[in-house]
């Protein structure tokens, strides 16, 4: 969509309002039939729209596993930080994705100038790069962060960074998340999607607020971390092993099984 950032916002502000109006008409048409991929989404099902908590089911997204894992480490980190001009040493946090306004890329922008250690920001994905590099420039941290287009390879990026570092307030799911978790990828994300069953405080990451001062202060905590990012990074992988397709599917077909005449969910009686 052309014209520009002011005019690509407006447009999707236009079409996000299309697309809430639409979901409203499918929730109250659907009821007890409305599979979500998250905790959070089913919540949102429930708060807004007046369902009761068993009319609204889960069935979280799963991850390839055989693609995204701790490999991708030992196969990425130098080859990527080479090809990036980044130090072996260097503390690098990855945001990965696009919709870099709703996603807090701003926040995490200037989340660099108030961080005490030493961080490096990768941006993976598309954007209004212009826009973030000025107000990179005008934050004099521009030196600190590194642009790049969307990847065929994502997960070589997950193996090259630290953390991952995820502060959307509203996101559904946030596959990304999972496959950073599946890569033993520490997490800084805000509560939500996946995130609420990925990230434990200290143990496979940090919480974060979708706000620089609490941004900055998750990166100083995991650049900080030290030997104890290697304890976090088996921790995480661990947890994202429960989120598989094989599983989401199951959990689909339990919920047809229930739903269905003589399966004792909504449609039987």
């Amino acid at each position: 969509f052309g014209g520009g950032p002011v005019r690509r916002r407006a447009w999707e502000r236009l079409r996000d309002a299309l697309f809430v109006a639409l979901e409203r008409r499918a929730a109250l048409c659907c009821r007890s039939r409305i599979i979500c991929v998250s905790r959070s989404v089913r919540d949102y099902f429930v708060r807004e729209y007046g369902l009761r908590p068993d009319e609204v089911h889960v069935a979280r997204n799963g991850v390839d596993h055989s693609v995204f894992s701790p490999q991708v480490r030992a196969r990425s980190r130098q080859p990527i930080r080479r090809e990036l001009g980044l130090a072996q040493s260097d503390f690098v946090a990855l945001f990965m994705g696009g919709r870099w306004f709703e996603k807090a890329l701003p926040e995490t922008v200037q989340a660099l100038t108030l961080t005490e250690e030493s961080v490096r920001l990768v941006v993976v994905g598309r954007g209004d790069t212009d826009t973030f590099a000025r107000m990179a420039t005008d934050l004099g941290v521009l030196e600190r962060i590194t642009f790049v287009p969307h990847v065929a390879r994502p997960q070589d990026y997950y193996g090259m960074a630290d953390c991952l570092v995820h502060p959307d307030p509203i996101e559904p799911f946030g596959l990304v998340v999972l496959e950073a978790a599946a890569c033993g990828l520490p997490l800084l994300a805000a509560r939500t999607g996946a995130a609420l069953d990925l990230v434990e405080d200290g143990v496979t990451g940090f919480f974060i607020e979708p706000e620089a001062p609490a941004i900055a202060a998750g990166l100083d905590r995991l650049a900080r971390a030290g030997d104890d990012r290697e304890q976090m990074r088996r921790a995480v992988h661990a947890r994202a092993l429960d989120f598989t397709w094989e599983r989401q599917a199951e959990q689909i077909e339990g919920i047809f099984l229930r739903l269905a005449p003589g399966g004792g969910g909504e449609a039987a009686r």
